[in-house]
């Protein structure tokens, strides 16, 4: 495969008993995907070393792999995957993109697993049924980050831990389909002095965001099948005002 010196994006699916040699990818692949591929060893990790121009790697399913020069990671549609280990993203410092998406079998992180990732903007977690608490990600670490959305964590009662107020750079956030959410104002919506965008969707116990107000930099609010704390909002306008309560 290595002959192959123009590729630059591969995906392997369904292939259980392929085998690599650690020299079989070229080395100026741009996008590797590999989909419930169950041979990956550590010959594999070592080729992946050599991939200094790979920009996306994408695992579903059961596989490993690690590389120093990822931008985007994505991770799902791993059942069995119940933990992430505090040190699980330390050899991925340039990472700008994180997906963990349909890990339905995750309870938790490891504290301040994201630590390591100085350069990561943007996270998505999202169909981590079994998810309880986002508690000690260390995002207050990432002075670059600009992104969260978190969805479908359907066990998910609260984002206190996750320590929104301590990022002073986050611009969007997204929430939604958490059944069980209450409310928004022990989050500190007020003290994320950067936050442009806020969207809530399908939180149907949701009453509350803030105990005070939203933030001045605020520009764009979106709710959507809210309905306890769309009895709360008023339009007049073309203006938005909610009703905060303590």
């Amino acid at each position: 495969m290595n002959q192959l010196s123009s590729l630059q994006k591969l995906s392997l699916k369904d292939c259980p008993q392929l085998l690599f040699h650690e020299d079989s990818l070229p080395s100026n692949l741009r996008e590797l995907e590999i989909c419930k591929y169950n041979q990956l060893t550590p010959q594999v990790n070592w080729g992946l070393q050599r991939l200094t121009s790979l920009t996306e790697f994408k695992i579903k399913g059961r596989s490993r792999a690690s590389t120093t020069s990822l931008t985007k990671l994505s991770i799902r549609h791993c059942p069995q995957l119940q933990f992430i280990p505090q040190e699980g993203f330390q050899h991925f410092p340039f990472l700008i993109e994180l997906e963990i998406e349909d890990c339905q079998g995750i309870l938790s992180f490891g504290q301040e697993v994201l630590r390591h990732l100085s350069s990561l903007e943007r996270l998505s977690i999202c169909q981590c049924d079994a998810l309880q608490s986002l508690t000690g990600l260390g995002l207050q670490h990432l002075t670059s980050f600009e992104v969260l959305a978190t969805s479908l964590c359907l066990k998910l009662q609260s984002l206190k831990e996750v320590g929104l107020q301590s990022l002073a750079s986050l611009k969007q956030l997204y929430i939604g389909e958490f059944p069980e959410l209450h409310s928004l104002t022990e989050v500190g919506l007020l003290h994320i002095t950067s936050l442009e965008k806020l969207c809530i969707f399908n939180c149907p116990k949701l009453r509350s965001l803030a105990r005070e107000r939203l933030p001045d930099s605020l520009s764009s609010l979106h709710i959507n099948n809210c309905p306890l704390l769309e009895q709360r909002c008023q339009f007049k306008n073309g203006i938005i005002k909610l009703t905060f309560q303590k």
